[in-house]
């Protein structure tokens, strides 16, 4: 069994990168995904200095589950500046199939704090 770690540079080495934030090129917030030998890992890096993304994805699965959520479909995603949140989906039967939809997503903006923000 794979640890955190070594999904992490698995999913970043096969380079199935989507954007979730940013324009080609420029992206702040993404995503790596692959299929690995006892499963399949998501890998969003959030790599912007002021952005928060707020993402629910539903899975609909066979022969597989959310690892930790065995019996929910739906997996929150909340990344701020700097981090990152690994999803895993183990196997659990021989045959294996998945789906899935992004149900809500929202980008907020951090506000910078200035002097004048703080009560005196």
């Amino acid at each position: 069994m794979l640890g955190d770690s070594s999904l992490k540079q698995l999913a970043i080495s096969k380079d199935f990168k989507i954007s979730r934030v940013g324009e080609k090129g420029k992206e702040e917030i993404f995503l790596y995904k692959t299929w690995h030998e006892n499963g399949f890992v998501t890998y969003y890096v959030n790599n912007s200095k002021d952005k928060v993304l707020t993402e629910v994805v539903e899975y609909d699965l066979k022969g597989m589950e959310i690892e930790g959520l065995p019996n929910e479909r739906n997996v929150k995603i909340k990344i701020g500046p700097g981090e990152s949140q690994l999803v895993k989906l183990v196997n659990t039967s021989g045959d294996r199939e998945l789906k899935s939809n992004i149900l809500s997503k929202k980008v907020t903006q951090l506000k910078e704090k200035k002097i004048s923000d703080f009560p005196r």
